[in-house]
């Protein structure tokens, strides 16, 4: 049993390690790796249609809106801003023109994929962006809602920003 628990804690040290050095390699810099997220994206969400801007990185910064509509309704709208803050890479997003901020950290970065992660957020905990060709992007959210895994993928086509 001591063997076990001694592994079980390699294990976890070895996994802290791996996300704490991937994090802490990722600067102000890196933010220019997302541009391939710029641009007008959209794709179906269940019944819905899901659209996102997303503006190049200028200064440091990129911004970013989202919503998703159903038939003549728009039913979620979300604000993002991609920036350093605090010496470290984020994302901080907000549902609703004033609702409540959260930042979501890059866990990850590489070519034509970044991984926001902020494990103490309700749900998600985790954002994924990753490119799928030039007129393609994937977004997951996901983490544990209710106690239970769970997820929403939303692939997008480049569409043009009217």
């Amino acid at each position: 049993m001591a063997s076990h628990n001694l592994t079980m804690r390699t294990i976890l040290a070895g996994l802290v390690s791996m996300y704490l050095f991937t994090a802490a390699n990722v600067d102000a810099a890196d933010i220019d790796k997302l541009s391939f997220m710029a641009g007008c994206w959209e794709g179906p969400f269940g019944e819905q249609l899901n659209q996102e801007m997303w503006m190049r990185p200028v200064a440091g910064t990129m911004l970013g809106t989202a919503r998703n509509v159903k038939g003549d309704r728009t039913t979620f709208t979300e604000f993002a801003m991609i920036r350093v803050d605090d010496g470290k890479l984020g994302m901080t997003v907000q549902t609703k023109l004033a609702g409540q901020k959260t930042t979501f950290p890059v866990a990850s970065l590489k070519p034509g994929e970044v991984v926001f992660e902020n494990p103490t957020h309700d749900f998600p905990q985790r954002i994924i962006y990753r490119s799928t060709g030039k007129n393609g992007l994937f977004a997951k959210v996901e983490g544990v809602m209710k106690g239970k895994p769970a997820a929403e993928e939303y692939p997008m086509k480049r569409v043009s920003c009217k």
